[in-house]
């Protein structure tokens, strides 16, 4: 039986509603881990352990799934907007119908409804009409740039899990391209008025509408 530490080779079968792959061990025994897609083989490590499931965190992708992609965004597994952007956008529409199905018949417990198929969006990026971004004097800084000069500045998104930590968004593939031109002009006007953004006090919502 694994335990919490335990690294082990999984092959990723699903994902669940959060978006994280989803694994079986030879005695039915369910694993979920972050940053795993259908089809990939993985090298996992256990970081909590419960009686009939276990969470884990993803150390290597051994083997990649076919319906990998390499995603648009730089920011991509850094900030919590988009995070099946490196699936493939065909096997994202079956994902998307099959948590609605899974919500009806597992959790609802209701049986033979016609769940349509997802719609897909005439655009894969740039579709939302609206966006909410938060000002911080706490900016998230990747390792890379761990040692670069930097204000404490940010207008952006969170990183997921830390409320706080805001990154420093330039160009975010969800809304508009004329939105990231505001978005930038946005930040670049209030950095020279200097004005006191301490944490999450202050957002700034853009919308197409």
């Amino acid at each position: 039986m694994i335990k919490k530490g335990d690294e082990i080779n999984v092959n990723v079968i699903e994902l669940n509603s959060e978006g994280k792959g989803v694994s079986k061990l030879e005695d039915g025994f369910v694993i979920f881990s972050g940053g795993t897609l259908p089809g990939d083989e993985a090298l996992i490590k256990i970081s909590k352990k419960k009686s009939n499931f276990a969470e884990a965190k993803l150390i290597e992708i051994i083997k990649p799934s076919q319906y990998r992609k390499d995603p648009e965004c730089s920011y991509f597994g850094v900030c919590g907007g988009c995070k099946l952007q490196n699936y493939d956008y065909e096997k994202q529409i079956d994902y998307k119908t099959n948590v609605v199905r899974n919500a009806f018949e597992r959790i609802g417990g209701f049986k033979d409804l016609i769940i349509p198929e997802a719609i897909r969006s005439d655009d894969v990026f740039f579709y939302r009409n609206k966006m909410e971004f938060s000002f911080s004097d706490d900016e998230w800084v990747t390792e890379k740039d761990i040692n670069t000069e930097r204000e404490r500045f940010a207008l952006g998104l969170h990183v997921p899990k830390f409320h706080s930590k805001i990154i420093n968004i330039e160009k975010c593939f969800l809304q508009s391209e004329i939105s990231n031109s505001i978005l930038n002009f946005t930040r670049d006007f209030l950095k020279r008025k200097t004005f006191p953004f301490i944490q999450l006090k202050h957002k700034a919502v853009f919308s197409d509408s």
